[in-house]
């Protein structure tokens, strides 16, 4: 992610995007999580793989909730 958003003509705000969508994001699995049925928790280290990557590493982590 660090590499597209240099990349980017507009690092800094791409990358203040992509940083509140993830955080939006995990938020929105937390709430669903509850209605869906399986246990998500917001901790440190789901916090930092939904900021630095996005929504794709909050897809990721529901991925991997639901395969282990």
């Amino acid at each position: 992610m660090f590499v597209f958003y240099a990349r980017t003509k507009r690092p800094f705000k791409n990358a203040l995007v992509g940083m509140a969508s993830g955080a939006l994001s995990l938020g929105a699995v937390k709430l669903l999580s509850m209605a869906i049925g399986f246990a998500f928790s917001i901790n440190l280290f789901t916090s930092f793989v939904a900021v630095i990557c996005g929504i794709p590493g909050v897809i990721a982590m529901v991925a991997l909730n639901f395969l282990l």
